[in-house]
């Protein structure tokens, strides 16, 4: 443990290792998924905490390890988890009816903390990110769906930790710089990676 108690991306990702060692059938073995309140609903960290724990009891991952990442904009706060949906086995969690359970956790959550009912919109953005898979074609759609998210949503101290990140949804990054009519430029550019961290397409 980090003696100021303030744990980096790199490490609380290492600790996801020995989770995705084991697994050898899964092709997504990430879990992403973000609970939003109402704007209207005004809750404590430690609430927020609670409620994220519940949740992902309810969902069956109570027992996997998981990040937890609050993001406070302009509208809400809310929050983004971060799991695996293998066990230490590499066993994978049972996922049937995911999207209807997530639905009743949210709704009971909503219930026992007094929270305002959550619309369309707001349930929808709770479905979890879906890593990249090559195979399936519209690469950068792909890449969108899942960078764009991240990136409102995550602050990062450096592109070593946003890149740490976009691996485990099959995704590289690389830093571009140079100069182009004697004026200086610098970008990212994103390729998909296959299961085994290798680029096949960007």
């Amino acid at each position: 443990e980090p003696k100021d108690g303030i744990y980096d991306i790199n490490t609380c990702l290492r600790s996801f290792e020995p989770y995705l060692l084991a697994n050898n059938k899964t092709e997504k073995p990430v879990l992403h998924v973000s609970l939003n309140p109402d704007p209207k609903d005004v809750l404590s960290d430690e609430q927020l905490s609670d409620m994220a724990q519940e949740y992902m009891q309810q969902m069956g991952y109570g027992d996997q390890p998981f990040i937890v990442y609050k993001h406070e904009d302009i509208e809400r706060k809310h929050l983004h988890i971060v799991s695996l949906r293998v066990d230490e086995n590499g066993k994978k969690i049972d996922d049937h009816f995911e999207h209807r359970r997530s639905m009743d956790a949210c709704r009971e959550l909503e219930q026992k903390y007094g929270l305002a009912p959550a619309d369309k919109k707001q349930r929808q953005e709770g479905l979890p990110l879906k890593a990249v898979r090559y195979e399936e074609g519209d690469i950068k759609h792909q890449i969108a769906n899942v960078i764009r998210p991240i990136a409102q949503s995550y602050y990062f101290q450096s592109l070593k930790e946003y890149g740490a990140l976009l691996t485990i949804y099959n995704i590289g990054m690389e830093e571009v710089r140079g100069e182009a009519k004697g004026k200086p430029y610098q970008g990212l550019i994103y390729s998909a990676l296959n299961d085994k961290g290798e680029k096949v397409g960007n």
